[in-house]
């Protein structure tokens, strides 16, 4: 909440999630699923009053940054922008460098993969799209971060953000990010 809820004291409307199997959610969390769950969770609100007719700022940090570039990829023309954290690039490849070279190897030998990884969708992004590293990222390791940078198209920002870990950038009361996110999202067209 603290990530976000600057943004509801600014009057944007936010709409947090949990996925399948996540949190106190039934099912079963899976990779392949996660953009659905996120286009469910729209179905149910596109309607309502304080969404109605508007476009969508898509914010995703970490696995939530992979599907919100595969909702996106499905709902082009109901986005206006994309920000993602601590992106990777691929999921194999996100899981071999958290856990080094031996185990890292079993375990992405055991992921099965979506059918688009993030290095791939990003390159058909072509709304304004902000990339966010924290510079104590904990969560993607820096050839990752190197490969997914590697894809972005032309109108991408990359914001840096020194001394900060994963899911830290925004919680910080203090943080000058949150009025350029903030700056973001509401001049963003």
């Amino acid at each position: 909440m603290q990530q976000v809820a600057f943004l509801a004291l600014e009057s944007v409307p936010v709409i947090l999630f949990d996925y399948q199997g996540v949190g106190e959610t039934e099912g079963e969390a899976r990779l392949d699923n996660l953009d659905k769950d996120a286009g469910a969770v729209w179905e149910c609100v596109k309607n309502s009053d304080l969404i109605k007719g508007r476009k969508l700022v898509l914010f995703g940090q970490g696995v939530g940054a992979d599907a919100a570039l595969r909702f996106y990829l499905s709902h082009k023309d109901q986005v206006k922008g994309v920000v993602l954290e601590s992106i990777y690039a691929s999921q194999k490849g996100l899981i071999q460098e958290r856990h080094g070279f031996i185990l890292g190897d079993l375990l992405a030998r055991t992921l099965k993969e979506t059918d688009i990884q993030p290095a791939q969708a990003i390159t058909l992004v072509t709304c304004p799209l902000v990339v966010v590293n924290p510079g104590k990222d904990n969560f993607v390791r820096k050839g990752q971060r190197k490969l997914f940078e590697f894809s972005l198209p032309k109108q991408a920002e990359i914001w840096n953000v020194p001394g900060k870990n994963y899911l830290c950038v925004f919680a910080d009361n203090n943080s000058p990010v949150r009025e350029k996110l903030l700056d973001f999202i509401k001049n963003v067209d």
